[in-house]
């Protein structure tokens, strides 16, 4: 299961139990299913290898990308929140591009940007922060701390594909009759009333 569908499928079958549940229950149920999924972007095909190494060998799911608009295009595709793992410089578009990008673009599921920087420079670094990355990494990478920085960012992540989820399953409970599943008074009024605001508008 996706995270959502699982949320989904977690309040259908307390809702056919007879059960309430609140969203700590969800989110709890949304920690025991989480999956870590990240994708990697990098030109330099050396460092795109040991990147999908190191993340493969911790336990992650991963995408690789091998410029700007491959990392572009499955981020915009994206459902749900992910770690993203972007070299500062990429054929095609840059990281830092696509990270503005991204942050232009509020629709799209929260991505947790990790920009691989050449060298530690302040002003770079405060464009790279400008354009909405979350954290950086530096060249030549060190594991340990590609590790720890990639976790960080992973359950950021985490909570908010629980928090999401949970969100969404319980819209589904509130509108939702306990025993039969079926559409409840509140829930049915509220579209009556919808479609009676659209209709007028459309008049």
């Amino acid at each position: 299961y996706r995270i959502k569908d699982r949320a989904l499928a977690f309040v259908r079958a307390a809702l056919a139990a007879g059960r309430r549940i609140t969203e700590y229950d969800v989110q709890q149920d949304m920690a025991r299913a989480f999956r870590e999924e990240g994708l990697i972007a990098d030109s330099d095909p050396d460092r795109l290898r040991q990147l999908e190494s190191w993340l493969v060998k911790w336990g992650y799911e991963v995408w690789p990308a091998r410029n700007g608009v491959e990392a572009w295009n499955r981020l915009s595709a994206e459902k749900s929140p992910i770690v993203a793992v972007l070299a500062w410089q990429m054929d095609a578009m840059h990281g830092i591009d696509v990270c503005r990008r991204i942050r232009l673009q509020p629709e799209l599921p929260t991505a947790y940007v990790l920009l691989v920087a050449e060298k530690r420079d302040p002003e770079q670094l405060l464009e790279g922060l400008n354009a909405g990355a979350d954290d950086f990494l530096f060249a030549p990478l060190d594991a340990v701390e590609t590790r720890a920085r990639v976790r960080t960012g992973a359950r950021i992540v985490e909570v908010e594909q629980a928090l999401k989820a949970s969100q969404d399953a319980l819209r589904v409970q509130s509108t939702r009759d306990g025993v039969t599943g079926s559409w409840n008074h509140s829930a049915i009024l509220e579209m009556l009333q919808n479609e009676r605001e659209r209709a007028r508008r459309k008049s």
